[in-house]
């Protein structure tokens, strides 16, 4: 893939041919944005932020640049609210029915399948849907279309997208390889004076998936482009969910400085982009000050609940000593200390928290990684591992520059972990699998065994 991928971009210089392949005196900082608008409840405020990039443009004037590649579904405010209707129809229909086929027990019946469309999250689905479709045009009063399509940002002067239009591609997919050449070409750009800001926003599930690609796929993709642009992003913004996730990170170690990242999920448009972008122009300094910076921003917003800003370059330093102490957790099972581990893991927060999350926590199975290791140190082990889990938390306050937690929150660490085999997250193709983490074998393998049954543990 990296191969294929670097013979695409030997001409990423002259990506946009107008421009000159590295301007001698480049602006304060230089946002490269990749939207996955794919999926029709948050396509509008997805692609609303373009919107906020040209107001932030007009601001900034020469001091900001910023390029956009989104991919959109296309999909009209009219068939949300009709899906959404249809499903709201079907959750009323199903009782009702069962009712005049079945009497009290077929009401009961209707009422059983009623939940279990519940629990699916085909109610959330319906919502979300009709809401999306009402606030669509106020969101984005642009005209729907299909595709992918790149623009170099512009100063906001309406409520359409004033930006040039660059490329339009009608049946655009997203691809990392295409991603890698698209991102090598704006690097290119300019000088290694200007800070270099990657923004990434759509539906996000830790390391199995990011804006349409899986965290390998997009590691992939960062090496490329470093490797043709000598240049990587000081900082990684990610309007996505659960992505301070350690196996997302761990694919992403020394891909860029800093990433900004939630262990939580965000809601579209939860961040103040605006004011972020506006600071880390304004103020300048070190992707781990702008990082730590835009976190304090973020915070003071009480619109989100868990926000950290995470040294890439020292993830390794983390992933070496969680492969220590999965070596050692895996001797004290052998030693028939299961209950007591399972018992620490089972303790930790699990994400998604939100109380309507269930079915995605349960399939899911993502935990707090150090309440975790709070969990396990009030527990009879050896000094060895005790010793490990003490260097995991103090790796962990080297990974973690800044972080922000809400009162509800206030035990989450700022990375979660895959506590349990994800199996049916495993089966999907579109989904990343456990075993392609850069995670190192001696977590791996703890995480593997620690919920088998063993003869000395029944």
């Amino acid at each position: 893939m990296i191969m294929n991928t670097m013979k695409s971009i030997q001409s990423a210089g002259s990506y946009y041919p107008d421009k000159e392949m590295a301007l001698p005196h480049g602006p304060k900082v230089h946002i490269t944005a990749h939207l996955d608008a794919t999926e029709g409840v948050v396509e509008p405020f997805i692609a609303g932020r373009i919107d906020e990039f040209e107001k932030l443009k007009g601001e900034t004037s020469d001091s900001l640049e910023a390029d956009v590649q989104i991919y959109r579904a296309g999909v009209t405010p009219g068939q949300k609210i009709k899906k959404g209707l249809g499903i709201f129809a079907a959750h009323i229909a199903l009782p009702v029915a069962g009712f005049f086929l079945g009497g009290p027990v077929g009401l009961g019946i209707g009422l059983m399948i009623d939940a279990g469309l519940f629990a699916a999250g085909t109610t959330r689905d319906g919502i979300g849907n009709f809401f999306s479709g009402i606030e669509h045009r106020k969101a984005f009063p642009e005209p729907d279309w299909k595709g992918k399509r790149t623009y170099e940002i512009t100063a906001d002067s309406s409520p359409r997208f004033d930006s040039k239009l660059i490329s339009s591609e009608p049946e655009g997919k997203i691809d990392s390889e295409d991603f890698a050449t698209y991102l090598a070409g704006e690097m290119k750009k300019y000088p290694s004076s200007t800070k270099e800001v990657l923004f990434l926003g759509g539906h996000g599930l830790g390391y199995r998936q990011i804006a349409g690609m899986k965290s390998n796929e997009l590691a992939s993709a960062l090496h490329c482009a470093e490797m043709q642009s000598g240049k990587k992003p000081d900082v990684i913004l990610m309007e996505s969910c659960l992505m301070s996730n350690i196996e997302a990170l761990s694919c992403l170690k020394d891909r860029a400085g800093v990433a900004v990242v939630s262990e939580e999920t965000l809601g579209a448009t939860t961040l103040p982009l605006k004011e972020l972008l506006n600071d880390a122009v304004s103020q300048g300094g070190t992707p781990e000050e702008i990082g730590k910076r835009m976190v304090d921003i973020a915070g003071k917003t009480g619109q989100i609940q868990t926000l950290a800003a995470i040294d890439l370059g020292k993830v390794q330093l983390l992933t070496d000593s969680m492969n220590t102490l999965g070596n050692c957790l895996s001797e004290e099972l052998e030693n028939g200390n299961q209950k007591e581990i399972q018992n620490a893991a089972k303790k930790a927060m699990k994400f998604p928290k939100g109380k309507l999350m269930f079915l995605e926590r349960s399939v899911l199975k993502f935990s707090d990684l150090g309440g975790f290791m709070k969990a396990l140190s009030g527990k009879k082990i050896s000094p060895a591992t005790k010793a490990a889990i003490n260097d995991v938390q103090k790796a962990m306050d080297q990974v973690i520059v800044a972080k922000y937690t809400s009162n509800d929150y206030s035990e989450a660490s700022g990375i979660s972990f895959q506590s349990k085999p994800g199996i049916l997250m495993d089966a999907s193709p579109d989904l990343q699998k456990y075993d392609d983490t850069d995670m190192p074998d001696g977590w791996k393998d703890f995480i593997d065994t620690l919920w088998k049954k063993r003869p000395n543990n029944a």
